[in-house]
């Protein structure tokens, strides 16, 4: 019996225990400040929380959710025809923990019962977005019928204004407003305030002024073409940092100040928060940037070795088909870029690296979660000058390549050497250790009287004086009939240092051919020479037929 009493109190014991150390578990959850947030959107609700869960979580939010019902250039229209007949037509995209899932075929009330959230958006497809009769009775539907079905009754709604296109945009929805960034750009302005914000005054609780913000980050001295990828989608790194640091400040209320991301350098970020702050206190005019010049970059090669990322020309990556690249000489479109020739990896390009981009050009990295598998969106362009490889950079990626262009789209393929000097990727030394191998004596391929060429070999330079080194072996301009001593060493890496200069190859160049200085027709000397040639040969074959008739000769008179 007294056994029986003592189980009785432990076990009663236990249960007070836990259910205060659930109920403290709870509280802990209650205060964790929560940033719950679904759009009703398409690819331009994707472009704004694409770093939403970053701003966020740096912005002091633990119980953070992010889900956008996502349907390409899906309009105000189709949402409303969808929730009508409550079709499984969405890819939801959810966040919870820094990465993005997807759940198929799903519908709108789905989502909405999926879990409580703090807020919900709305927003056009963006070649309506400047067009009031495009907006109803949809929208009013819409809003009606999420408010209905939305079980949470604190949730606050916003209206996501989205961004005008590129000056030099050719996607065809651009017509709608003659093909004019500033008429659009008004066009949006005017449709928000008037035919949202105005309108549905009860119903919509927050603005969220992106397309300010994107028109604010215009008049800095970031290149208009620098805020999309394609003309209309923003940029992977300013556009979309900017758009999320709209959408958390729009939301929360927070100051953004503090918050620094490893999206984009300081200086950018620097740009990017004045856009925000000003598209938020004055989200119907465009509020003019006080950095017109870009700040000097104090990047400092010094304690880096500059890696070779191994362009190959005429080709380029996709990370959502495939895991070879492109390459053809004869397709038009593989002209535009030079790409890294295999995968990379982080023992490639580690935390702490540094990717510097020359104006002008820009590079698009595409990344792989793993062998064999692709990803679901690619990165956009970048031309932000200088990017810092972090973690944050990384992710959850196992590989990345980069497809390298001009900003112009012209051709750079033909002369691949002109152009992969463009982008320089620096990689931290650390401790380097002394090279351990034995590096012999280049060898000769080829030579003229004018050059040499030597065989070369991946993680080697070569040099002729044993001072400046090159990756290739092809040394011009010499002297003829000229002795040259060649050498060649191990590549310094990030890891370990360069090798001494081997034993030299010496290489007599060719002699002059005094025919070929006779005339600067190089195509007539040719001929000249193959004509003395000729002469020397018959002459010759003359003189043995005039010395055979003398001895025939001889013989006869005997």
């Amino acid at each position: 019996m007294k056994i029986i009493k003592r189980v009785f109190l432990v076990m009663l014991v236990f249960s007070v225990l836990s259910s205060g150390l659930a109920v403290t578990a709870n509280e802990a959850a209650a205060e964790a400040r929560s940033f719950k947030v679904l759009a009703i959107g398409n690819s331009f609700s994707e472009d704004g929380m694409a770093h939403l869960y970053e701003v966020a979580t740096k912005g002091g939010f633990e119980n953070v959710k992010l889900g956008n019902l996502y349907i390409a250039g899906c309009s105000l229209q189709t949402h409303w025809t969808n929730a009508q007949g409550n079709r499984n037509a969405y890819a939801f995209n959810t966040n919870s923990d820094g990465s993005w899932k997807t759940q198929a075929s799903t519908s709108i009330l789905t989502a909405l019962k999926s879990d409580n959230w703090d807020y919900i958006i709305f927003q056009q497809v963006s070649t309506n977005s400047g067009l009031p009769a495009t907006y109803e009775p949809y929208l009013g539907n819409l809003i009606d019928y999420v408010k209905e079905n939305n079980e949470n009754k604190d949730t606050k709604y916003a209206w996501h204004m989205t961004w005008a296109y590129a000056k030099a945009s050719t996607h065809a929805g651009f017509a709608n407003y003659d093909k004019d960034q500033d008429k659009m750009y008004n066009a949006i302005l005017d449709t928000a305030k008037i035919s949202v914000m105005e309108k549905y005054a009860d119903k919509i609780d927050i603005l969220i002024p992106s397309g300010t913000t994107i028109q604010n980050m215009r008049s800095s001295y970031f290149d208009d073409a620098a805020m999309t990828s394609d003309g209309y989608h923003l940029s992977h790194q300013l556009g979309r940092l900017g758009a999320a640091m709209t959408w958390f400040k729009a939301l929360t209320g927070e100051p953004i100040d503090d918050i620094y991301t490893e999206i984009a350098s300081q200086k950018s970020q620097m740009v990017i928060k004045e856009a925000v702050n000003n598209a938020i206190k004055t989200p119907y005019d465009v509020t003019e940037s006080t950095y017109k010049t870009e700040p000097e970059d104090n990047f400092n090669p010094d304690g880096y070795t500059l890696f070779d990322w191994e362009p190959v020309a005429f080709s380029y990556w996709n990370s959502t088909s495939t895991d070879k690249y492109y390459t053809a000489t004869n397709v038009e479109l593989n002209k535009r870029f030079l790409c890294s020739g295999r995968k990379l990896t982080k023992e490639d390009i580690p935390v702490g690296s540094v990717i510097v981009i020359e104006n002008g050009y820009q590079y698009r990295p595409e990344k792989w979660p793993g062998t064999g598998l692709v990803t679901g969106t690619r990165a956009g362009n970048v031309t932000e000058k200088i990017t810092n490889v972090t973690e944050g950079w990384w992710a959850d990626w196992t590989y990345v390549t980069f497809n390298l262009s001009k900003l112009d789209n012209t051709n750079i393929s033909e002369n691949p050497d002109e152009h992969k000097s463009a982008l320089k990727i620096y990689i931290p030394k650390g401790d380097q250790t002394p090279y351990s191998g034995e590096v012999t004596a280049p060898e000769l391929e080829a030579k003229t009287g004018t050059s040499v060429l030597l065989k070369t070999e991946a993680g080697f330079e070569y040099s002729k004086d044993g001072t400046n080194w090159q990756d290739s072996g092809s040394f011009t301009n010499l002297n003829p009939d000229t002795d040259y001593s060649f050498y060649r060493r191990a590549k310094e890496t990030a890891t370990v240092l360069a090798s001494e200069a081997s034993p030299a190859l010496t290489v007599r160049t060719d002699k002059a051919d005094e025919s070929t200085t006779e005339s600067a027709d190089e195509s007539k000397s040719t001929v000249k020479e193959n004509n003395n040639n000729w002469i020397y040969v018959l002459a010759g074959v003359a003189v043995i037929a005039a010395i055979a008739a003398a001895i025939i000769g001889k013989k006869k008179k005997k």
